[in-house]
């Protein structure tokens, strides 16, 4: 059997084919594994923010009235084995290695390239299905309508928000976007939204209607109803909301109902790494760190800023894609800077900080986020890291809050999706024996 870091290896290569939007290799690898996706029941998520947020609260719900759950999420930001949990721990390593090769030889022997993402859906499915899951909590990698997890038939299916993101392959107005994310939605399957933009709401109306699923609008009294949650800012409410209506949905399906009381420690328990975790704290000024990384996002983290802390000003340390609008990024967070930093996140797809500089005007750049970081600890300041996952990432690392050996760290350091193929590099894996 390979050993970790040369499965690794493997799906580093299939990074190489980018990302490829439409279900039939899907289909066609998840036939060849068995379609374990047949046996298991799931609850399927979209949206352009807030997703796994939502997902984290619903495992929380489900595992608090005694269910066995997988959960799917992406991309990561420690390590690629994070993405396929059951009760919330991650794939251990030796069914990482089994089922990868497992995966790989199914493909092989159907004719298949299956790209990073499509190996690691299958490989949740083949997951999920051996630890005999009760619930799958189901999240979309890209848009909806033709992304890898959209093979699924779910119990209920969530629509976090619609917000500008991915415009290039998602489409270029709230409109075309909320039909790519709509495109998870069954006929008779009943869905919640927390989406209030009337465009994009009414698009969800529309083909919810048309498909006869039952639309759930989550409505301010929800939102309000909700106990103190430790996941910080009022999207986190919204996206709590979203996992209560879910829950409900599936109870009225016969789920055993859930205490009010055990519902409430559940939601107010529940964590998600990386978006505004707070890494130093009390009696320091506060650093925090956030995974946002599109317009929609970094207001949804300024507002959980400024409920925390109020008007503080704070040092930005700010890193992004190139695909990003950046401008926009730059409008919402100047205003309460005291001062911008500007270096280049991990991946292929990182913006170049001096590209950045016309946005951030006045800013100074870093050669990278491991040169700042002692200057960030030996000079605090209240300070707000975000603009990318993978940054998000690296500074956990870095805050020592990372649970992974040093050498599992660095062989996973850069290994989240690519959304372009680049030339296809070919790395050979036993079959399994």
């Amino acid at each position: 059997m390979p050993r970790y870091r040369e499965v690794l290896q493997v799906l580093a290569a299939r990074r190489r084919l980018g990302m490829k939007l439409g279900l039939e290799n899907m289909e066609a690898l998840a036939a060849a594994l068995g379609s374990p996706h047949r046996k298991l029941r799931f609850v399927h998520l979209a949206g352009t923010n807030g997703k796994g947020s939502t997902a984290a609260f619903l495992a929380s719900l489900l595992r608090a009235g005694g269910q066995r759950v997988g959960l799917f999420t992406s991309p990561h930001l420690l390590s690629v084995r994070e993405r396929i949990a059951v009760d919330g721990a991650p794939i251990p390593r030796p069914a990482f290695i089994e089922g990868i090769t497992r995966v790989t030889a199914a493909a092989t022997a159907q004719g298949l390239e299956p790209t990073f993402f499509e190996t690691l859906t299958a490989l949740a499915l083949w997951h999920f299905e051996r630890e005999q899951v009760d619930w799958v909590v189901w999240e979309t990698g890209l848009g909806g309508r033709l992304d890898s997890t959209n093979i699924v038939t779910p119990a209920v299916s969530i629509i976090t928000n619609i917000g500008s993101d991915h415009a290039s392959f998602l489409g270029d107005s709230p409109a075309k976007i909320a039909i790519e994310k709509a495109g998870i939605i069954k006929p008779s399957v009943p869905v919640v939204t927390a989406e209030t933009e009337a465009e994009p709401l009414s698009i969800l109306r529309r083909i919810a209607r048309e498909k006869n699923a039952p639309l759930h609008e989550i409505t301010p009294a929800e939102v309000a109803a909700l106990p103190p949650l430790r996941l910080s800012g009022p999207h986190q409410r919204r996206n709590a909301a979203c996992a209560v209506a879910a829950h409900r949905l599936l109870a009225a399906l016969g789920l055993p109902d859930l205490p009010e009381e055990k519902a409430a420690q559940a939601l107010a328990q529940t964590t998600w790494p990386g978006r505004f975790e707070i890494v130093r704290g009390e009696p320091e000024p506060p650093f925090v760190v956030d995974g946002a990384h599109n317009p929609e996002g970094i207001a949804a983290a300024l507002a959980a800023w400024r409920d925390a802390f109020g008007a503080l000003p704070f040092r930005l340390v700010y890193g992004g894609m190139s695909d990003k609008d950046h401008a926009v990024a730059a409008r919402l967070l100047l205003p309460q800077t005291r001062e911008t930093i500007l270096l280049r996140a991990t991946g292929e797809r990182a913006a170049e900080p001096a590209t950045l500089l016309a946005h951030f005007p006045g800013a100074r750049l870093a050669p990278s986020l491991p040169a700042l970081w002692p200057e960030l600890l030996s000079h605090p300041m209240p300070t707000l890291l975000l603009g990318s996952l993978t940054l998000v990432g690296e500074a956990l690392r870095l805050a020592g809050l990372s649970t992974l050996p040093p050498e599992e760290q660095e062989a996973e350091a850069d290994l989240n999706e690519l959304l372009s193929p680049l030339p296809i590099q070919t790395v050979p894996l036993d079959p399994p024996r």
